[in-house]
């Protein structure tokens, strides 16, 4: 069986962040996390269709999965940008083959969705107890989600796929996940090379033209986690997930239990500094003197939790600084983040970002509302009470500037001290303020990276050991 991981598209509905399958949770990329998970469910032949942007990267990424892991990892261009369809249509139907040159049958995976182990055991499951049958996975939601309504009989078949039919005409409750097995690589892609439509997915199109055309798609009933990462609060619901998968897979090599605390043995730890609950401690961290770290908690390489500083149920990467008397609560940071005498609360930041010391993050509306995000100039209900900040890499924010709740701050920017941000900031941007309101000019100053050389100089320390 081939494995194919679709990595290209678009990833316009989570800005200020970009390249989603590069996005880094817990030292390791998204699309890296990815490759395990299906390595654990028995997978060893990989085909990851990028995008012209991130493929690059994601042959580096391949390159060393195979080399630390096993495998077999190939890597594809999605040329044309027609969703699923796209991906497929974009390589030749020879990778679909496993490398033995036979159809042995393929999966399809998105990798913005992050799954449990048990949907791709399951579904595995499902087409092994319905040989010659293409098995796509479905899960019950008891709300809205702008994605595919499955409609399926009495017998777990599938009947039709309706796109976004819109809140309050749902057809059914079961939503269809990206995990697609077909017993045939060969004909599926002749379906998907026929379909045609002008309103519909193509991908999708071409499964309704398998059922009209006698074939059965059965559906994997799935009830554990599922995290779609489409829009920018995603990724910390996404960070947590990858946070429990990753304590499972350090702990399996390590042949440690479930949950057990991973912790570098080189961590320096004030005697007065609590650690509680699951946490991953990466090399070269440092907890001062009545700081607090209440778990799950990732930090990363070279992390600070300074003097009386509290980081609960956040995941920080290499790098970052909890300052002095800061409080990081429910949020995802990048790398190189620094803060200092702050409050950051439900937040997702990029890399290279600075707050400036008094500055605080808004994360509740004053009426206590659901925080709404503008996504492509429509406001979006998070479906969140508290949501703080959105911030893209390469931001410097000046003293004592507040951020108000769904706010997003585009890459390359400076915001001036003592402001009220009230409203998105677009990238490249230098924002002041006056009695007027905020001053927003094009940034033209040059934003101070040491990133690459900081990390470098971590890993050079940590091979010396």
């Amino acid at each position: 069986m081939k494995i194919v991981l679709l990595a290209g598209g678009k990833s316009e509905r989570i800005k200020p962040f970009y390249e989603k399958p590069l996005l880094k949770f817990c030292g390791k990329t998204l699309i890296r996390h990815q490759l395990e998970i299906l390595f654990e469910a028995g997978g060893r032949d990989f085909l990851i269709i990028g995008s012209p942007s991130n493929v690059e990267t994601i042959k580096t990424e391949a390159t060393l999965f195979t080399e630390q892991i096993g495998g077999l990892v190939d890597v594809g261009v999605q040329q044309i940008d027609d969703g699923s369809a796209g991906a497929l249509k974009s390589i030749k139907l020879e990778k679909y083959f496993t490398a033995s040159g036979k159809d042995e049958g393929v999966l399809i995976v998105s990798s913005n969705d992050v799954l449990e182990l048990t949907a791709y055991t399951g579904l595995l499951n499902t087409a092994e107890q319905n040989p010659g049958c293409s098995v796509i996975v479905g899960q019950k939601v008891s709300n809205y989600f702008p994605g595919g309504y499955l409609m399926i009989n009495a017998k777990n078949e599938l009947q039709k796929i309706v796109e976004k039919p819109g809140p309050g005409n749902e057809p059914s409750d079961l939503i269809n996940i990206v995990a697609h097995f077909h017993p045939s690589a060969e004909i599926l892609l002749k379906f998907v090379s026929e379909a045609r439509s002008e309103t519909d997915d193509i991908y999708e199109t071409a499964l309704d033209n398998m059922i009209k055309a006698g074939k059965t798609i059965k559906v994997a009933h799935y009830s554990g986690k599922w995290q779609a990462i489409k829009f920018p609060w995603h990724i910390y619901e996404a960070a947590k997930m990858l946070f429990e998968k990753e304590l499972r897979w350090r702990g399996k090599q390590a042949g440690l239990t479930a949950g057990t605390a991973i912790i570098a043995a080189d961590l320096v730890k004030a005697e007065s500094a609590v650690i509680r609950g699951d946490v991953i401690i990466e090399e070269g961290v440092k907890i001062f003197d009545h700081s607090t770290v209440v778990g799950p908690v990732y930090l990363g390489k070279g992390a600070v939790v300074a003097n009386n500083a509290l980081v609960r149920e956040s995941f920080l990467g290499d790098g970052c600084v909890a300052g002095y008397n800061t409080e990081i609560a429910r949020s995802y940071l990048g790398e190189q983040v620094w803060t200092h005498s702050y409050y950051l609360g439900d937040s997702v930041i990029g890399n290279n970002v600075s707050f400036g010391a008094g500055a605080v993050t808004g994360n509740l509306r004053l009426d206590e509302k659901d925080v709404a995000v503008t996504i492509k100039g429509v406001k979006v209900n998070t479906g969140h009470q508290k949501i703080g900040l959105f911030c893209g890499n390469d931001v410097r924010i000046g003293v004592n500037t507040s951020l108000m709740p769904g706010i997003k701050i585009g890459q390359n920017s400076m915001i001036g001290a003592g402001l009220t941000i009230g409203e998105d900031i677009e990238e490249n941007s230098y924002v002041t303020g006056s009695k007027g309101g905020l001053v927003i000019k094009e940034n033209l100053a040059k934003i101070r990276n040491d990133r690459t050389q900081m990390m470098d100089k971590l890993n050079q320390s940590a091979n010396a050991k």
